[in-house]
């Protein structure tokens, strides 16, 4: 008889209490259906919490496998425990519970990547579900924050997201949340609290988490990118293109004032006065930062540049008789966002005709 892998979900919530709950009720729902759940271990709780049945504690422990490079390293304390589960035959699914900062792709990886004896978990358990918890009443307030980014890089990573307690927010709130879930991961299956039990069955995703597409969605590229969005849309994704630089007083007083439906932006662009730096934008929610990036193609010297024909061919795609490879190319995710204004304030940032027309006075 050829025994099954364990079924395993990954249960990511912002709250601890309730994440509990959801444990609880995975455990104690259906004495037939044999699940048992892995929670961390927190301070005192865990007297209380050995004592329950169907819950094992774990305390983070890490390492390096492969070639001990840190896209190798894996969740030692979950392997041993899944490969303990699957030796004793005490459980068909497992659940393990994630805080809201914990490292998705560490604990995913410790699924697929092989020990020193080139054995994985694949042949004990298989990652199903993704479960990320959206907290309908918290998480608006949490995307105008700084945070921004936390949340929607947890949505993009996960194949279910739960919705909990939209019906206590205004419709019209809750279809913009459940707008901006489907846009940023079409993939994820979406479940309603008002509309499920919390139960296995009721989070249990139809394939199986694919962490290769996982973290292709969840990079902010990933989240950004994607089909352009129709005029008006609640949810609008906007690619701003140009080849002027930017004026940097302009710039840096837009970027001063920010703009509240702004969710994220990321993306290069170059100012006037700096004309050899690669810039990159990065805004999650009310954060908007910038950073240095390297320097043009257009400042290499020719015989400095990669000969082979796909950089040659890259390089002809984007170059410009003027401008070199310097351009400006931001991408935008935004909730309730006028792209129509959000164009005009990034065009009246770049440098006019008149100022362009001196390159001694706009290159200071």
């Amino acid at each position: 008889m050829t025994t099954q892998p364990l079924s395993v979900t990954v249960l990511v919530d912002p709250s601890i209490q309730r994440g509990g709950r959801f444990i609880d009720q995975f455990v104690s729902a259906d004495p037939d259906s044999r699940v048992l759940a892995i929670v961390p271990k927190r301070g005192n709780r865990g007297g209380r919490r050995r004592k329950r049945p169907g819950v094992l504690l774990t305390t983070e422990q890490l390492a390096q496998l492969g070639s001990g490079c840190s896209c190798c390293t894996v969740r030692t304390d979950i392997r041993s425990k899944i490969r303990r589960i699957a030796a004793e035959n005490s459980a068909d699914q497992v659940v393990i519970q994630m805080g809201p900062s914990s490292d998705l792709v560490t604990l995913a990886k410790s699924f697929t990547v092989a020990d020193h004896n080139g054995v994985s978990l694949l042949d004990v358990a298989q990652l199903q579900s993704m479960v990320v918890v959206v907290d309908a009443q918290t998480a608006m307030e949490q995307l105008q924050s700084g945070d921004a980014w936390g949340l929607l890089q947890q949505i993009g990573m996960a194949n279910v997201v739960w919705v909990d307690g939209a019906a206590n927010i205004e419709p019209e709130a809750a279809s913009s949340l459940e707008e901006l879930i489907a846009t940023v991961n079409p993939d994820a299956q979406m479940v309603r609290d008002s509309e499920h039990e919390v139960s296995i069955e009721a989070v249990r995703a139809l394939h199986p988490f694919d962490l290769d597409s996982a973290q292709r969605r969840s990079t902010p590229e990933g989240l950004i990118d994607g089909p352009p969005t129709a005029p008006g849309a609640t949810v609008a994704r906007y690619l701003f293109q140009a080849r002027k630089p930017f004026h940097p007083g302009r710039l840096h007083a837009f970027m001063g004032r920010g703009n509240p439906s702004v969710l994220l932006a990321s993306g290069l662009f170059w100012v006037a006065s700096r004309s050899n730096t690669v810039a990159a934008l990065d805004v999650s929610g009310s954060r908007w930062q910038s950073r240095t990036a390297g320097a043009w193609w257009a400042n290499v010297p020719v015989a400095r540049r990669p000969k082979s024909a796909q950089f040659q061919s890259y390089l002809s795609s984007i170059w410009d008789p003027t401008y070199g490879d310097r351009r400006q190319s931001l991408g935008f995710l935004g909730l309730g966002l006028d792209t129509a204004a959000l164009q005009s304030d990034l065009d009246a940032c770049l440098l006019t005709d008149a100022e362009l027309a001196d390159q001694d006075a706009w290159a200071s």
